[in-house]
């Protein structure tokens, strides 16, 4: 961070030297100048003795240049010329620090990441929009009809309860009311310019005020789309002086929009984010072992951090390396004459004050350790995480507060109690106001029809639609009338300011409709929409349905798949005892006349292999313990999307083993082997993470990503130069603030380079399980998924004829874009259609059922997979389906 006295002075360099340095020393020898041929240091301009006082270490976290070269580097060597340590120190915002034999220019402040943050308060930071709706859902009826009374209503009106809500929507003490000159300009229309002082209005006097005022609806000349405009008063007070000059003022609350967007340092009432005096970090390498007492020799030659500690790791022997973005920091030294040597801790100490980092600590299973120079010893991305964790509740309970107040407002009423003022000249018609109500588009009428006052502000409304910077030909034989809620800060003398806000009060129009109370009607029964039966040119039909666990169920499933008009199943393996399961359900469809496929869970699940190692997020958690976490929450927080989640999601995630492990790949090639076995499908070829990139990334947060274990954190280091634990989402469910650390820096282009990363080692590793599979013998057609893992919209199934020839679908594509990614693949590819996994679903099925049944054709075939896993829901969404006689 600069201080702003270092902006001063950058500032000046950059407008009067550094642009001259720009041209080089070509512009120099233009104007006939005599040109140094050698670079200056800026710290060789100081008044310093390096043999007295040690080496000088400075390291530009700010990128601002470190030497200067030719004529144009003049003034900055004249300013700098003889100045003192501590003086230049002062002027670039660092502090002179002596580190044992060294001496550095460190930063005076660095930004943080709370990593155990504490109870998070969620109606804290809440905008004032929020905080209106739920004290709306406080009031009582008499409330209300203060509220839509003339003088409105103000904190003396409110309970104990109600006050802090209402408190909390004002900043401070007083509300300044400013004044504006309106000026018409030409082109710009009107322009507001402050007119004087601005007075002050004490909080606790201001009152809240709601009506209703007219909207009027225009039909564009296609009748489908409709323009509404508001035609009643403005948010602002006008008033016209004797000399002509027209004056606005404005209550300045910073209500709705303009609240929310306030520089708040705070999230749900806690700092995530502080910014504190620079300190040395706690690191996992002892900077004052005997082994980092080696001496290194010091020069000018050393330009980056990264050559820096490429020389402590040769004195040293030790792996030391720095993430790339600390890596290519400029650095200057400044020696004696003939160089100097300081312990290789000091250095590495001098290093880390100088950036706000340290050295994080990782252990390969060769036992060899990497010591990674970056912003602290747990990862950045480690941290996010926690804090999203943190952040997920108090996020979930203000949305619920929210949603609880917008149901319970409408209990007292609060439309009755609130009505048009009398002296609108703009109200609707008594005939017309109820109509209104909550209604969209409106109630439409003759412009010819309405009270003259309305029918002139709505043809003036007309014509600014036909007339303003983006003209719109309007109609106008028929308009739309409307009526929504008008809210106004009301001050003591009777003034009213409009308030403005993001638009979620007002939707309070539809949800505050009276209550007619008597006991609740029962819900609906769902009643399936008869479904049609495949088209007849579908010749291949596939469902995909976990296999039963005896002989007897699974001869029965066959029996009853064939009724339902399947030719081939495609049966979702169990590992254990995978090849006598698969050779005696090929037995039973030969003898029923259907083909039989396996599919397999490529990426086992635990229980199946014990001894592999685990497989962990970027916050060190198993996929067991994320699922179960997840699927609490969501019971506890939205039991809607739980059957989602447990039955299509999680399973997904929960317990991958790593894909280097040989077990999977013997049996599967075992089954593969299985005489009749008409298809071999892999299933989950993909770990969480190793999707490739998307412009989404893959769908997934970095949260669930899972596939880290030290040996690729290590390679990953090698290859892309950043540890994959600093890699992270930055979505803090309505968290403020950014993180101040150097870390952070180009995040959204590391995550894109670490997917492509993984996603090459997912290839190479698939490559080898494809020779595998298809190398010996007569096996089975090997198929694979569409390999999105977070669910495509339009999956499919192909054919692995090709081992480079790997699926990658979009998570948000269309249908045609699946089909053209399938068969680039194979021409041999699959349709997908899932079951649906509720009985809300199931409406939107019977149409799903039929489109995607036409789209079929299109394909290779159909596969029908049933996304439930119990038999009971497997034999639920099989009888949604009519019996049909084989083509």
């Amino acid at each position: 961070m600069l201080s702003v006295r270092f902006a001063i002075v950058v500032s000046c360099w950059s407008l009067s030297c550094l642009p001259v340095l720009a041209q080089g020393v070509s512009s120099a020898k233009e104007a006939g100048q005599t040109v140094p041929s050698k670079a200056v240091s800026l710290l060789d301009l100081l008044r310093y003795d390096a043999k007295q006082q040690g080496p000088l270490l400075f390291v530009a976290a700010d990128r601002m240049p470190l030497a200067v070269e030719g004529g144009a580097g003049a003034k900055v060597r004249k300013e700098l010329a003889g100045k003192i340590l501590p003086r230049f120190s002062e002027d670039i915002g660092r502090r002179v620090l002596a580190v044992g034999a060294l001496t550095a220019l460190v930063p005076r402040h660095m930004g943080v990441i709370v990593t155990n943050p504490s109870k998070a308060d969620p109606y804290a930071d809440m905008s004032g929009e929020e905080r209106l709706q739920v004290l709306f859902s406080l009031w009582t009826h008499e409330q209300w009809a203060k509220a839509g009374s003339d003088t409105g209503i103000g904190i003396g009106d409110l309970t104990e309860e109600q006050r802090p809500l209402w408190l909390g929507i004002f900043p401070a003490e007083t509300i300044p009311l400013k004044k504006y000159e309106v000026v018409v300009h030409s082109e710009h229309g009107e322009i507001f310019k402050a007119s004087g002082d601005p007075d002050s209005v004490p909080t606790s006097t201001i009152r809240f005020r709601v009506s209703r005022r007219t909207t009027v609806g225009f039909y564009a000349a296609d009748r489908q789309t409709m323009h509404q405009s508001n035609i009643g008063n403005g948010n602002g007070m006008r008033s016209t002086e004797p000399d002509g000059t027209v004056m606005r003022q404005e209550l300045e609350i910073p209500d709705g929009y303009s609240m929310a967007t306030l520089s708040k340092e705070s999230t749900y009432g806690v700092k995530l984010f502080p910014t504190v005096p620079s300190r040395a970090k706690p690191g996992q390498l002892d900077m004052d072992s005997p082994v980092l007492q080696v001496l290194v020799r010091l020069d000018n030659s050393v330009t980056t951090v990264q050559e820096l500690l490429k020389k402590v790791a040769l004195a040293t022997r030790l792996d030391i390396v720095a993430d790339k973005r600390y890596g290519v920091l400029p650095v200057a030294i400044r020696t004696g004459n003939a160089g100097e040597s300081v312990p290789a801790g000091d250095l590495l100490k001098g290093i880390t004050r100088s950036v706000n980092g340290t050295f994080r600590r990782i252990v390969g299973t060769d036992g060899a350790a990497l010591y990674l120079l970056t912003d602290d010893v747990i990862g950045y991305g480690t941290r996010l995480a926690h804090l999203s964790d943190w952040a997920r509740k108090p996020f979930h309970d203000r949305g619920r507060a929210l949603d609880k107040a917008r149901k319970n407002a409408a209990v007292n009423n609060p439309l009755t109690a609130i009505h048009f003022r009398k002296e609108d000249p703009l109200a609707l018609p008594e005939n017309l106001r109820e109509k209104t109500v909550g209604s969209y588009p409106g109630v439409e009428m003759p412009l010819s029809e309405l009270p003259p006052a309305l029918r002139k502000a709505a043809t003036g409304a007309a014509n600014g639609f036909r007339k303003g910077r983006d003209p719109v030909p309007v109609l106008t034989d028929k308009v739309s009338l409307g009526a929504e809620l008008r809210y106004e800060w009301v001050v003591p003398d009777g003034r009213a300011f409009g308030a403005v806000f993001n638009g979620g009060l007002h939707s309070f129009m539809a949800a505050l409709a009276p209550q007619t109370g008597g006991p609740t009607a029962p819900p609906p029964t769902t009643t399936p929409v008869a479904l049609e039966k495949m088209p007849t040119a579908l010749k291949r039909r596939i469902v995909i349905l976990p296999l039963p666990a005896t002989r007897t169920e699974t001869e029965a499933a066959i029996a009853r798949l064939k009724r339902k008009g399947f030719n081939e199943a495609w049966f979702q393996l169990p590992f254990t005892d995978a090849v006598e399961r698969t050779r005696e359900t090929v037995a039973l469809g030969r003898t029923a006349g259907i083909r039989i496929g396996v599919t397999v869970g490529w990426l086992q699940k635990r229980e199946a292999n014990p001894d592999a190692p685990d497989e962990i997020d970027v916050q060190g958690e198993t996929g067991e313990r994320w699922g179960i976490e997840t699927l609490s929450f969501l019971l506890a927080n939205q039991p809607e999307s739980h059957p989602f989640y447990r039955d299509v999601l999680v399973p997904r995630y929960i317990d991958w083993v790593i894909p280097a492990d040989e077990r999977p790949l013997d049996v599967a090639a075992k089954v593969a082997a299985v005489p009749g076995l008409d298809a071999l499908v892999l299933e989950n070829t993909v770990a969480p993470g190793y999707g490739g990139w998307a412009a989404y990334g893959d769908g997934l947060r970095e949260r669930v990503r899972f596939g880290y274990h030290d040996d690729l954190r290590v390679a990953c280091i090698r290859a892309l130069g950043f540890d994959l634990v600093d890699v992270g989402d930055r979505v803090l469910y309505g968290a403020t603030g950014n993180p101040d650390t150097l870390i952070r820096d180009d995040r959204n282009e590391l995550q894109k380079e670490l997917a492509l990363f993984r996603l090459s080692r997912n290839k190479a590793y698939l490559a080898k399980v494809f020779e595998r599979l298809t190398g010996a013998g007569r096996p089975a057609p090997v198929y694979l998924s569409d390999r999105n893992i977070d669910g495509t919209a339009f999956p499919f199934y192909v054919r692995w004829e090709r081992a480079e020839r790997i699926p990658a679908a979009d998570r948000d594509n269309d249908e045609e874009k699946s089909r053209k990614e399938a068969f680039r693949c194979s021409p041999d590819s699959l349709f997908v259609v899932p079951s649906p996994t509720s009985h809300d679903e199931l409406s939107f099925f019977a149409t799903a059922w039929k489109e995607r049944g036409v789209q079929a054709l299109k394909w290779g075939g159909m596969a029908y997979r049933i996304e439930r896993k119990d038999p009971d829901s497997v034999r639920e969404v099989l009888e949604l389906l009519p019996d049909d006689a084989i083509p």
